[in-house]
């Protein structure tokens, strides 16, 4: 069976990509980058998602390969996320995570969308338009990359609304479900979020690359 080698320490991201991808018709073990024997990520210093995405893969798949703790065939997983706001020049982009941060890292969600909303304050509703985007890197054992790209468009409300998923989902308001995305359940938003839409991509372009392989391709 395929081993899936995802770059993160979040248990929920690894359920998250195992219900996807086998509802995507992919047999995959999904394990998290520690348990792949990967304790410390390389630092994203990437201008854009496509860029720390490659940049957090290659470095798990250096540590992976290097280890030869993996049996084949197995593919390294990486993907950056963000939210971007047409008002605020794209902004917070892909300092999203620490968009309130004082010291350079992780802000609190909370902190993250009180600084947003108080960048947004007077916009009004037509022009609040914004837009999640995840970028996955995925590598595959003998080297070969991969790239896939979601998005998910909505509006930026004037309040946090809901207490489901997480970062900036209580103001991102999708008009074609009348809430915020922190209203929806989780089986809804694993069907329309950009990181499973995303991850959906990438499905197929496993089930297109991933077939009988066993770990040498002969173009390579």
């Amino acid at each position: 069976m395929l081993k899936v080698v995802l770059a993160t320490q979040n248990n929920n991201k690894v359920r998250e990509m195992q219900s996807i991808l086998k509802d995507c018709g992919v047999s995959a073990e999904v394990i998290s980058a520690k348990d792949a024997g990967v304790h410390e990520f390389p630092e994203e210093n990437g201008t854009t998602f496509s860029e720390n995405a490659y940049i957090k893969a290659k470095g798990i798949f250096d540590v992976v390969k290097k280890s030869g703790i993996l049996q084949l065939p197995y593919l390294v997983i990486a993907d950056d996320s963000g939210l971007c706001v047409d008002a605020l020049e794209g902004r917070p982009g892909i300092y999203s995570a620490r968009y309130a941060s004082v010291d350079g890292n992780d802000a609190a969600d909370e902190d993250n969308i009180k600084k947003l909303l108080m960048e947004m304050e007077g916009i009004p509703n037509e022009n609040r338009k914004a837009y999640f985007e995840c970028s996955i890197a995925a590598i595959r054992d003998d080297g070969k990359i991969f790239s896939t790209q979601g998005r998910l468009h909505g509006y930026i409300s004037l309040q946090p609304v809901g207490c489901n998923g997480f970062g900036y989902d209580p103001v991102f308001y999708l008009p074609e479900e009348s809430c915020t995305v922190a209203q929806l359940d989780s089986y809804k938003k694993n069907r329309i979020s950009h990181r499973a839409k995303a991850i959906r991509s990438l499905a197929e372009i496993i089930k297109d690359n991933m077939g009988g392989y066993n770990g040498i391709c002969s173009e390579m």
